[in-house]
């Protein structure tokens, strides 16, 4: 995922990001945790914060995001005043996909390549 400012931006010195389905919290990253801090990483220009979610999110639901107040700051050391899930400033829709565990072919089956 990703998010992107209209100004150049850094980590806090604290804070938490969660990933929400509705009042269920899937996720958390808390700055204060050193694998959570290092999950971020920010574009050359600095205004663009990525990171790998890094677990399955629930099939054909709403995720809302929550950043805490103070989770990146601009250049003058203003805080970003956070947002919460309930305002659906950030959310997105996971896809529902059914995931193929087998296919089998029938024992008879000729094919030839590019045939389906």
């Amino acid at each position: 995922l990703s998010v992107t400012f209209d100004e150049e931006v850094e980590l806090g010195t604290i804070g938490t990001l969660q990933l929400m389905d509705g009042a269920t919290v899937l996720k958390t990253y808390d700055l204060s945790v050193t694998a959570d801090r290092t999950a971020f990483t920010l574009s050359a220009d600095k205004k663009t914060l990525s990171w790998t979610v890094g677990l399955d999110l629930p099939l054909n639901t709403n995720i809302a995001v929550a950043v805490s107040a103070g989770f990146v700051k601009d250049e003058a050391d203003n805080d970003f005043a956070g947002i919460t899930a309930a305002s659906g400033a950030w959310n997105f829709t996971t896809l529902n996909r059914i995931m193929v565990t087998s296919v089998a072919v029938p024992a008879n089956a000729t094919y030839r390549i590019g045939q389906e």
